[in-house]
């Protein structure tokens, strides 16, 4: 019976994974060739926040939606680029390990089961 209450304790502690070790916050790197770089950061129509000075990096909270990343600077073609949202693959390994309706359930919660490329770099023409 012991070994049953220390496995299920177990279990439940693993459950959400992404969310004990990651949280719901994810740090981007944003870099680009123009010196003087302004850019700002959305989600599903909706920004996030202005991204400056570049080079720099900027906390994001996890969510459902790729980030767009808007960029210009003076004298340059203003561009924007895509950051698609994936699962961490902590979440994955969570729903193997704890099942299904534990682990999805808290890191749903959390939204720490998304995550996005760490860095990019964003290319503005010269205009």
């Amino acid at each position: 019976m012991r070994f049953l209450a220390l496995s299920a304790a177990a279990l439940f502690t693993l459950a959400g994974c992404t969310t004990v070790f990651d949280g719901n916050t994810q740090d981007i790197t944003l870099t680009s060739n123009a010196e003087g770089a302004t850019c700002s950061i959305s989600r599903n129509g909706g920004i996030l926040i202005p991204a400056s000075p570049i080079p720099g990096t900027f906390p994001i909270e996890k969510r459902a939606g790729d980030l767009i990343v808007d960029c210009s600077a003076p004298g340059h073609q203003s561009q924007k680029v895509a950051l698609v949202a994936g699962k961490h693959p902590m979440a994955v390994t969570g729903v193997a390990l704890t099942g299904m309706l534990v682990n999805v359930g808290t890191d749903a919660i959390s939204h720490s089961w998304h995550e996005y490329q760490e860095r990019a770099y964003i290319h503005l023409p010269k205009s």
